[in-house]
């Protein structure tokens, strides 16, 4: 991809689901590409340069002097005092050495709002501790001039080689008939995470900025959608079993702007994330056959 030349593109918590994704799909372009891990002996393509962390502040600084990047996706977690510092140390090398700054938050910094929709006009407001983070590390952006870009999105679907995901911890519990019990009120709209991965790309391709929100055309209450997976796959909706707690949880960011720019690219519905759970190798073993 010739639309990569001369872009630097660090991505912090390469051993992450969507971290590792990330990294292994800008392999494939003409960008250079490096990651961050932190007690991990996950193994990247040799195209990549991969530095070990000490989980601090400085050793951050000298990764960003050392490698230059143009452009800086954060998937670190940390969801402390130190994340914080960390996060406002990235924006401070942003302006010095004029980076873009892609920030991976949360449809969960939104919480805050009751019976709105969830559009990316809205700026972070967040009752709940994760969300609380995620918005305090948006507002850092808001009064920042750097470039950054802010990606919310809720329940990503999928597989990675290096670690276990949902989908995968899921359909082996159905393997074992044990029983999966879900809150009432938890509705989300989920696509795939390679999905979400390769409009990513398109994003750092075209040096997009501000409020990008990833997700389904339609929604679903996790109930709803875990008991369809499971037919999918072949087992009894029953397995999925709702618990009394009605949560009561708006979790639906909705994606205006990645329909506008890409032309309805990224406008699928949560049929459309299902079938793709049942296309990829390592879960089709999870399928029973009749």
């Amino acid at each position: 991809m010739n639309s990569f030349n001369n872009k630097r593109v660090l991505v912090l918590g390469a051993s992450s689901w969507l971290g590792y994704l990330l990294v292994e799909k800008l392999g494939s372009t003409s960008a250079s590409v490096a990651g961050t891990v932190f007690k991990s002996n996950v193994i990247f393509p040799e195209s990549i340069e991969i530095f070990r962390t000490e989980n601090s502040k400085d050793n951050y600084d000298k990764i960003i002097k050392s490698f230059k990047p143009t452009v800086i996706v954060n998937f670190l977690r940390g969801e402390d005092k130190e994340g914080f510092e960390l996060h406002q140390k990235i924006i401070t090398l942003s302006k010095d050495f004029n980076i873009h700054y892609i920030y991976a938050s949360s449809v969960l910094a939104l919480d805050g709002y009751k019976n709105k929709k969830l559009t990316e006009s809205l700026e972070a407001k967040s009752v709940s501790p994760y969300g609380i983070f995620k918005a305090n590390c948006e507002r850092e952006l808001y009064k920042s001039s750097i470039l950054w870009t802010v990606l919310r999105f809720s329940s990503v679907q999928g597989w990675v080689s290096h670690k276990p995901t949902r989908n995968q911890v899921f359909l082996e519990k159905l393997a074992n008939n044990l029983i999966v019990n879900v809150d009432r009120g938890v509705k989300q709209n989920r696509i795939l995470a390679t999905l979400l991965i390769e409009g990513l790309l398109d994003l750092i391709k075209d040096k997009v900025t501000g409020i990008i929100h990833f997700g389904a055309k339609d929604a679903s209450e996790e109930y709803v959608f875990l008991q369809k997976q499971a037919q999918l796959f072949g087992f009894n909706k029953d397995l999925v079993q709702l618990v009394d707690m009605d949560r009561n949880v708006n979790l639906v960011a909705i994606p205006e702007k990645m329909y506008q720019l890409y032309n309805g690219k990224y406008k699928v519905s949560e049929d459309k994330t299902l079938q793709g759970l049942l296309e990829i190798e390592a879960l089709k073993a999870f399928k029973i056959r009749k």
